[in-house]
This record gives C-alpha cells, sequence and structure tokens, in this order.
C-alpha cells in the first residue's frame, strides 16, 4: 500500500471520528438547526458547499505551500492573513488555496487559486504531492463547516512579488495581507497565540525545507475533537451549543486551536474596515430575513442577520447602525424575542437612538399602543401611536394599492406599490410623529378612515420608521432607501 493511500485512509478515519453521531438532531433538510441557519447558502456558495452528514457546510479544498531558500537552508513560506469578516477580532494566518469547483482536480485548483490569490501563475504538473492533508473543522461568517484540505508542495529558487490584482470581492474584504514569512516568525506567531492554519504548518515547512520523502502528513488540528453529548432537553441543548460550552468531562468539538467559543450572530458579513456603508441588522428569527437583506444591499447597505442579543451590541453603533424588524406575526416574535432574551436589550437600544424600521408585524412591536394585542403580550416600543393589530383582516383580505408618500419617495406619477398581508393599520399619532403614508382606496380606504377616506399606513418618529405594508415583496427599494439615508445620516 503507497504512502497517499495510507494517509488518505488515515483521513478517512478521522473525518468519520469527527463526525460521530451528529445526525440526532438534524432538520428535514439536513441542517444542523443549532449552528447552520436555514439561509446559510445565501453566505457561502452552495456550488462548492454541500451539507455533510453531520448537517454542516463541507467542501472540498486545495492549497499550496511556497518555499522558497531552500538552497541557502533559510526557508520561506508564502502565507496570507486575514480575518472573519462577521468577526473581525478572529484573524488568523494561512497558505494560499480554496474550495474546488464542480468536476475540478486538486491540482488544477491548487494552481487556480494560487494565480488568484498572489498573482503566481503555474501549471498543475510544477507541483509536488498531494504532500499533505487535512480534516479541518473551521467557523467563517457566523458559520460551523468542515472542510477536506489537500496540500501541494512549490518550490521557488527566489521569492516574488504576490500581486492582489486577482483577488474576489471576498477576499479584498477579508485577506489582509500577504507576505513571505521565515519560519521563526511564524513559530514566534504561533506563540502569541495567533492561529496558524495548520497548526502544525512551521513543523511541516521545515521537514519538507530538507525534502519530501513521497509520505502524505496528516496535519488535522487536535482542537477538530468530537462533541459531547448534548443534553436531553431541547432548550438546554441548544442554550449549551449557542454558547459553545461542553461537557467538563468531554472535549468540545468547538474547542481549541481551530475554533473559538461558538456564538452564532449575523449571516452576512459585517462592515469590514475599508467598508464605510452602514451596517444593518435584520432581526432573523422570522419572516422576510432574505428578501429584506437584498433590498438592504440594493439600497447601499451591508445587512446581517440577527439571531441573539449578542448580534445587537451593547450600545447603537457597537455592532449595528440600525435593525430591522420583518413582518411575521406579532405574539410570536415577541415571544421569540423574549425567549432568547432579546427583548430587553432591544428595548434598550430603541431608547438609546438605535434606528428600526418595523414593516407589518414590526410596526405593532414599536407602537406604544396596541388594540387587539394577546394577554401578556410585550412590544418595543417608541413611536407615539396606536396601532390596531389585523386591521385588515385575515390572510384572504390581502391586498396592493399605490401609495402617494413623497416622504417615501412616491409621487403621484410614481407611486409606492405597497402589498398589505393581514396588515395593522395606526388608528392615531402623537404630536411628533410624522405620517408618510395613508391609503387612498382598497380595503381600508372608508368614511371611518381618516380625513382623506384612508388610513394611516406609514410612520416615522425620530430614528423610528413603521410600515403597515411589506416594501421588500415588489422590488421597489424606496422605503429601504430611506431608512438607509436615515441610518447614514446618524451614523
Amino acid at each position: 500500500m503507497s504512502a497517499s493511500s495510507t494517509a488518505a485512509g488515515a483521513a478517512a478515519t478521522r473525518a468519520a471520528d469527527l463526525t460521530g453521531d451528529l445526525t440526532r438532531d438534524l432538520t428535514r433538510d439536513g441542517r444542523d438547526p443549532h449552528l447552520v441557519p436555514e439561509d446559510w447558502a445565501l453566505t457561502l456558495d452552495p456550488q462548492e458547499w454541500r451539507l455533510g452528514p453531520d448537517g454542516l457546510p463541507s467542501r472540498r479544498a486545495a492549497r499550496v505551500i511556497v518555499l522558497t531558500g531552500q538552497d541557502s537552508g533559510e526557508n520561506r513560506v508564502l502565507l496570507l492573513t486575514g480575518h472573519d469578516t462577521a468577526d473581525p477580532s478572529h484573524s488568523w494566518i494561512f497558505t494560499p488555496g480554496g474550495g474546488l469547483r464542480a468536476g475540478e482536480g486538486a491540482a488544477s485548483g491548487a494552481a487556480r487559486e494560487l494565480a488568484e490569490e498572489t498573482g503566481l501563475r503555474i501549471e498543475p504538473g510544477d507541483l509536488e504531492g498531494p504532500v499533505a492533508h487535512r480534516e479541518a473543522l473551521l467557523r467563517f461568517a457566523r458559520l460551523v463547516c468542515r472542510q477536506s484540505e489537500t496540500y501541494f508542495l512549490l518550490r521557488l529558487s527566489t521569492p516574488y512579488a504576490p500581486s492582489a490584482a486577482g483577488w474576489t470581492a471576498l477576499e479584498r474584504d477579508a485577506v489582509d495581507s500577504v507576505r513571505w514569512w521565515s519560519h521563526d516568525e511564524l513559530v514566534g506567531a504561533r506563540e502569541r497565540g495567533e492561529e496558524v492554519y495548520p497548526r502544525a504548518l512551521p513543523e511541516v515547512i521545515e521537514a519538507l525545507g530538507r525534502g519530501w520523502d513521497g509520505a502524505v502528513m496528516d496535519v488535522s488540528d487536535p482542537g477538530d475533537a468530537v462533541e459531547p453529548e448534548a443534553p436531553s432537553d431541547p432548550r438546554a441543548r441548544q442554550e449549551q451549543r449557542l454558547a459553545g460550552h461542553g461537557a467538563a468531562s468531554a472535549p468540545s468539538r468547538v474547542d481549541g486551536s481551530t475554533l473559538s467559543a461558538l456564538r452564532p450572530r449575523a449571516l452576512f458579513p459585517a462592515a469590514s474596515r475599508l467598508d464605510a456603508r452602514p451596517t444593518i441588522g435584520v432581526l432573523a428569527l422570522q419572516g422576510d430575513v432574505r428578501e429584506h437583506s437584498l433590498a438592504l444591499e440594493a439600497a447601499g447597505a451591508r445587512a446581517v442577520a440577527v439571531r441573539s442579543a449578542g448580534d445587537l451590541g451593547a450600545r447603537p453603533g457597537d455592532r449595528l447602525d440600525g435593525l430591522i424588524l420583518p413582518g411575521g406575526e406579532s405574539t410570536t416574535m415577541s415571544t421569540l424575542l423574549t425567549s432568547f432574551g432579546m427583548l430587553e436589550p432591544l428595548r434598550a437600544l430603541v431608547a438609546e437612538g438605535l434606528a428600526v424600521y418595523g414593516s407589518c408585524a414590526g410596526m405593532i412591536m414599536l407602537a406604544d399602543r396596541v388594540q387587539g394585542a394577546a394577554p401578556g403580550q410585550s412590544f418595543l416600543g417608541g413611536i407615539g401611536m396606536t396601532v390596531r393589530r389585523n386591521a385588515f383582516g385575515r390572510e384572504v383580505d390581502s391586498y396592493e394599492e399605490d401609495l402617494i408618500a413623497p416622504g417615501l419617495g412616491a409621487g403621484p406619477g410614481d407611486p409606492l406599490r405597497a402589498v398589505f398581508i393581514r396588515a395593522p393599520w395606526v388608528e392615531e399619532v402623537d404630536e411628533g410623529v410624522e405620517v408618510l403614508a395613508t391609503t387612498r382606496s382598497g380595503r381600508a380606504g372608508s368614511d371611518e378612515g381618516s380625513a382623506s377616506g384612508g388610513r394611516i399606513v406609514a410612520v416615522r418618529q425620530g430614528p423610528l420608521l413603521a410600515t403597515s405594508f411589506h416594501p421588500e415583496v415588489g422590488g421597489d427599494h424606496r422605503v429601504h432607501g430611506v431608512f438607509v439615508d436615515m441610518v447614514a445620516h446618524r451614523s
């Protein structure tokens, strides 16, 4: 049996050990519901990533260890330093490389990625190896993923000046530097606690610098261990895994060198230091999270999905410049906010001046007074208005109407198409609340409505905006544009 096949067998065994019995909690679509959000494919390229048997996104990748200086005995290796755009404090040092495309061989993918990330163009045949293999568990953009990595070796007689001309948008956002490192520099970085992938890279470089012996090294990190047995109570199990804590007597899959404390937060990347766009969260407990996020991006903001109190930050501008409360069902939203410990922190942020836009159920949550509220239902408040829940009727009574709303950029010649789905309306507003839109006819147009014959369906008070309708579903981003402008002027 060859050294390569032996290493491959060992890697397969290790991958099985890493997976363990992790299928017990998977959703119908095969996700780990605690570690992988439903819309994970908006962050990771589904052409490269597939859900594995443990419910985590997985992919095959190829990387290149580029060495120079072997003749002088002073080995130097070309490495990148980058950070998680959803958690800029999480940074690491790594080799050039990336995910393989469908049908692409490992050597071809390694050569392509090397050209993209460093500007060096080679043929796959110029590479030696595979020289190493790694089964990795990693965290990126608040997602926990698995990656099966194949490493190749490229020897150069002299260093070259790497180029960033071929970087993708994600690489421009996430990569901080690409340069040549000495063995001692790399060891020093690791000793200072900086994350080096793979952790054994200094030893690998030292061994390869003496000449490759043909064996495929297993460089999987010891931190990629099997997670502990989850508690039997589903709620306790979720809280434990979200906090990243395992049983004291067992090693944690999310502990060690590869993964720091696991607290899934924003789905979309947070702003990097090079991105001047405002960061606006979308409460991702229910409703049109994807549609609002796409509308925000189209309106010039960076969208992040908010799933926990930690995503909110301690004060406005800490993690978020603004927040959207999407439609859904207000009693469910209230219950979920309370259950996840988000209600009081969010109330505090609203009181401190965080810009918030609520659509449909979100409008109800922002109201100081609510007619038809369920017993014990909690609200955020903030806008001095009285809102009637389900005022437009049941779902079968849903309808669309063109609104004239100059404050939302919709004049008589270019009205705003509004979609009302089990929507509330505003019965009355306090002094200081700006009415932005009223219905003209439709279900709400009646003698019992406002002086113009309709109902109030859009208001603003300070940094708070609310609409009865769903602007995210029609492809018209004017309402989101108004909110982005509100946020930008306060940031």
